[in-house]
């Protein structure tokens, strides 16, 4: 017998909570955007609603890109994107971490996926993480399938 979530319980689940600590930040889908804010599919499909950054498209897919503040020498932090399947199959998630130069350039991308079955939430997550240079900066990007969403960001 299955179990089934319905959709305003994975958005529920996936938002979780907004606030932050010392040594840990933990955030929602309102931190992401885009990647390509031009194109036809975004335009129409995205969207930020309670939290999430949500795809609403029944049949396209997109990138979307989160920023990730971890401070230069010190320790290891951990990151995770939860993300959250609101259609009634399986689908497949792929997320990057990406750090880039003071100039934008690419300097290193850490790639995860993560198959979710239908209705339900799941982490994608990178461990012991630092960043290479003190000028870097990183951000995760995430193709959202259809109906996916991108609910929580957190580091610690």
């Amino acid at each position: 017998m299955k179990k089934w979530i319905s959709a305003p319980v994975v958005s529920l689940l996936l938002a979780g909570w907004a606030g932050g600590v010392t040594a840990q930040t933990i955030t929602n889908g309102y931190v992401c955007a885009p990647k390509n804010p031009g194109g036809e599919e975004t335009r129409l499909y995205f969207r930020q609603q309670d939290g999430i950054a949500v795809n609403l498209a029944s049949n396209a897919t997109f990138p979307v890109v989160c920023p990730v503040e971890i401070p230069y020498g010190e320790e290891f932090y951990d990151v995770v994107v939860r993300v959250g399947n609101g259609t009634d199959s399986t689908q497949k998630f792929s997320c990057a971490l990406e750090e880039y130069d003071l100039g934008n350039n690419l300097v290193r991308s850490i790639g995860k996926a993560l198959n979710l079955p239908a209705f339900t939430v799941g982490p994608i997550a990178w461990t012991g993480v630092v960043l290479l240079d003190e000028s870097n900066y990183l951000s995760t990007r995430c193709i959202i399938p259809p109906r996916g969403q991108v609910g929580l960001v957190g580091w610690y």
